[in-house]
């Protein structure tokens, strides 16, 4: 289900391109205009889509819309403040449709997606220093229309899953090049649109249903699951995340009005809702990451600015006032690694303790 967030991010940035202010890998502030020529040339604006930390670097994807042509973009950071856009022939003009990075057995991983008939419908990408980057061919996964939603490490192993109009299907990869199919299809009916990997567990979810596995290959069923059954078309359990001395999932359900939903477990099989009042109705939680003794959170809403909050339990939670990323406040990711918060979308922003956010630059190469 992300991915209707991702396209609801395209549209806002389609909204502001007349504005001539390129958000992004050629900003300084993502709330301050570039009077440069060059900015007012590009008549461009930038996004991001996904980050990752590995061998003490941050690496992140994402993508420009130049004159509605859509174009994946790569910069890479050594401390998330100061970022260095990269340039490579590979994914030169694939747009990412929906984007993943996980860094993990000494490289980074990503998938990227295009739209152009000439091209591939998708390919993975490896490096070891996400500067240079080599194709992965085949893609084993299954048909052309299937969808890679996320790409995780975890006990030696880099777990995908996969949704597409036949083929709902876990793969594993020790290296990220050679993959293994997984057949959940007894368990899982439809997409699997989240996987996560916390206290030595992995956890994929479909609508409201959850499966747990310790290596990714043998799943078993959770079920005692507050947000609803796998067939309830109006659930969705997009993150779990492990602090504090418990897992929390986040998500939502839709019943004429979408809800955000939580749920707490100490071990990840007996789930309890927890009742919050700062995201409401019309709010989809989207993601949730642990970090310094905090949890930070972040939702969508059709009608309004992403919002981000914070909490030290899980339970009680603070309103974030700050935009984020400006005027302009959406927000695709936020991960914690490197002792700080990363947050991507219009642009990039930093944090060590999830209220107070830095605007990063991005110099273009």
């Amino acid at each position: 289900m992300k991915k209707i967030f991702r396209l609801k991010s395209i549209q806002r940035i389609a909204g502001i391109i007349a504005l001539a202010a390129v958000i992004g890998f050629s900003m300084t502030a993502c709330d301050e205009e570039d009077d440069s020529p060059k900015s007012q040339k590009s008549q461009s604006d930038y996004y991001i889509e996904a980050i990752a930390y590995g061998d003490g670097k941050f690496v992140a994807f994402g993508g420009s819309i130049e004159l509605e042509t859509f174009t994946c973009k790569v910069a890479t950071s050594i401390d998330g403040i100061t970022w260095t856009a990269v340039t490579h022939s590979l994914y030169e003009g694939f747009y990412e449709d929906i984007s993943t990075i996980a860094y993990g057995n000494s490289k980074f991983v990503a998938v990227v997606y295009s739209h152009n008939p000439n091209k591939p419908n998708k390919i993975i990408l490896t490096s070891t220093d996400g500067v240079t980057w080599t194709a992965v061919t085949p893609i084993v996964f299954g048909c052309d229309e299937s969808k890679i939603y996320k790409i995780i490490y975890g006990n030696g192993k880099f777990v995908a899953v996969v949704a597409g109009t036949d083929n709902n299907r876990i793969a594993t990869s020790t290296d990220g090049i050679t993959w293994t199919a997984v057949d959940v299809s007894s368990i899982f009916g439809r997409d699997i649109n989240s996987i996560s990997y916390c206290k030595d567990k992995f956890f994929a979810s479909s609508g409201g249903k959850i499966a747990t596995s310790t290596d990714g290959v043998t799943w078993t069923e959770v079920s005692n699951i507050t947000f609803g059954s796998n067939e309830d078309e109006h659930a969705y359990i997009n993150e779990i995340v492990y602090g504090n001395g418990k897992f929390f999932a986040i998500g939502y359900r839709y019943n004429n009005v979408t809800t955000a939903q939580m749920a707490t477990s100490t071990d990840g099989i007996t789930w309890t809702t927890v009742t919050q009042s700062i995201f409401g109705d019309g709010d989809y939680f989207e993601e949730i990451v642990y970090g310094n003794g905090k949890f930070v959170a972040r939702s969508s809403n059709k009608r309004s600015d992403d919002k981000i909050a914070t909490s030290t339990d899980g339970v009680t939670w603070t309103d974030v006032t700050q935009s984020v990323c400006g005027d302009y406040n959406f927000i695709n990711t936020i991960i914690y690694d490197g002792g700080k918060f990363v947050a991507g979308g219009g642009g990039i922003a930093t944090s060590t303790d999830g209220i107070k956010w830095t605007k990063s630059v991005i110099n273009n190469k």
